[in-house]
């Protein structure tokens, strides 16, 4: 009896919690370069997408941290140091 309550127990306190989503938002996009910035969980993200078959990856956009190492780059680090005018003619 006190396994089945184990497995009842945590059954209904699941329901009761509220499922979280992560919000992706694009931060630059250059559609004659295929490159995609996108702010996922509070960090800053690329894609290269490649012309020839459509595919691309995902990668971490990282930042320089002490003597070289490196640190993720948050979405707002990105917003800060990136130029004006990165893709604009």
């Amino acid at each position: 009896m006190k396994k089945l309550l184990l497995l009842i127990l945590p059954l209904l306190f699941a329901s009761s919690l509220e499922a979280t989503s992560t919000r992706i938002d694009v931060l630059d996009y250059d559609s004659d370069t295929g490159i995609s910035i996108y702010c996922i969980a509070g960090y800053a993200f690329t894609t290269i997408r490649s012309k020839t078959n459509g595919e691309s990856s995902l990668t971490q956009i990282m930042r320089k941290h002490g003597n070289g190492g490196a640190m993720p780059m948050s979405c707002d680090e990105y917003r800060d140091t990136k130029p004006l005018k990165l893709w604009e003619d």
